[in-house]
């Protein structure tokens, strides 16, 4: 049975698979198949020794893939880890292209990113590790759904 589109949860992670198509064109990894047809299927929360686990459960019937998309949050610090997970449930193998730790939705209105958005992280190289950026969206390569790069509001 065929995934329709208006039963798509949204993307939560960017996924491409060997010999699906893309609706992204060249060698963009932003949106690609089974990615953008995965269905919820459900969702846990639990608690860890130092905080809160959610993970968002999704299923792409067509190549019986199970995604899992992990949320960890830390008592005492405003820190999310995230990670992904692919199982492959099915008979046939399926290669994996590329697969996107996370799409984030919902942070700050469209409109809003510029003003209210800024991204942590830490470059590190040999000689010096830890060494934290702070950025704004645009500055990271940030568009909007239509392509557009985010400016920054008065």
């Amino acid at each position: 049975m065929a995934a329709r589109a208006d039963n798509s949860s949204g993307v939560e992670i960017a996924l491409q698979c060997s010999g699906e198509n893309s609706l992204d064109q060249g060698m963009k990894s932003g949106v690609g198949q089974p990615g953008s047809r995965l269905l919820f299927a459900g969702s846990k929360e639990e608690a860890t020794q130092r905080g809160k686990r959610l993970v968002c459960m999704h299923t792409d019937p067509i190549l019986e893939l199970s995604v899992e998309s992990v949320y960890e949050a830390f008592d005492g610090i405003p820190v999310v880890r995230r990670y992904s997970r692919v199982k492959n449930n099915g008979d046939s193998p399926v290669g994996i292209e590329f697969m996107s730790s996370a799409m984030l939705h919902g942070l700050a209105s469209p409109q809003a990113y510029e003003r209210e958005l800024r991204i942590h992280l830490a470059v590190n190289s040999w000689m010096a590790e830890g060494q934290w950026h702070t950025l704004r969206p645009s500055e990271m390569g940030f568009v909007d759904g239509n392509g557009r790069k985010h400016r920054a509001g008065p």
